[in-house]
């Protein structure tokens, strides 16, 4: 199920307007994170990225612009925004961006068969979280990364009320509308971090303000065994 599927054509259309006129503000940030981070541990690789809940694609887009060599695939469980990438890659004339339909509990790809899997601000709308990260230890190859952005439930709530003004500019009134009714799902980073280890990932990075930032990175079951056994002396 997506976010999106009680809203009605219009609302969705005026979703996606919005956010390609701020895309620069609302992704250029997550995005180069995420190019800072591939680069720093897959060095020189050509990644496979795959974004999961990919929305109109403009993450892609935007990772895509910053680093040439990234193949990047989407999945979203709302056939409207998969076809929406869809045409909007090929106004870019970005070919090489692949997008289908798909939840993060249940990833249309083979085992082992992407370097980097991201998510920005899907989490919450997730149906298992469990699920979610062992399809993406799944698809990831050994060391993979998983990088991470999503509404910080810990973030003091005076200050988010001052943010739904901007959230209203930034993505448009529809979505400011669903957003109260949203808090009950969101999540903060000391409610992931101990799903992530029982997935055997381990925790590189974290950073934590309205929004939370997340990276793990996927471990070995050999590097794994010798992190328990290096924490039990």
């Amino acid at each position: 199920m997506s976010h999106h599927d009680h809203w009605t054509d219009e609302e969705l259309q005026r979703y996606v307007a919005n956010m390609e006129k701020h895309a620069k503000r609302a992704y250029g940030s997550f995005a180069r994170t995420i190019v800072e981070f591939k680069v720093e541990y897959l060095k020189g690789k050509r990644a496979t990225v795959l974004d999961v809940g990919c929305g109109p694609g403009f993450l892609a887009f935007e990772l895509m612009n910053r680093d040439y060599a990234l193949r990047v695939i989407g999945i979203d469980p709302d056939p409207r925004m998969v076809q929406t990438a869809q045409v909007k890659a090929k106004e870019r004339g970005m070919n090489e961006f692949l997008v289908r339909i798909g939840k993060a509990e249940q990833i249309p790809l083979d085992r082992e068969t992407v370097d980097v899997v991201v998510s920005r601000r899907t989490l919450h709308h997730w149906r298992s979280l469990p699920s979610g990260f062992r399809e993406i230890r799944r698809v990831l190859r050994p060391d993979g990364l998983f990088i991470a952005s999503d509404v910080n439930r810990a973030y003091p709530q005076w200050k988010r009320k001052v943010r739904y003004v901007f959230l209203g500019l930034l993505a448009g009134r529809d979505t400011a509308r669903h957003w109260p009714g949203m808090r009950e799902h969101w999540l903060s980073p000391e409610d992931i971090q101990p799903l992530l280890e029982h997935e055997a990932f381990r925790l590189e990075f974290i950073d934590a303000g309205a929004d939370f930032t997340l990276v793990a990175k996927k471990q070995t079951t050999t590097k794994r065994a010798e992190d328990s056994a290096h924490q039990r002396r």
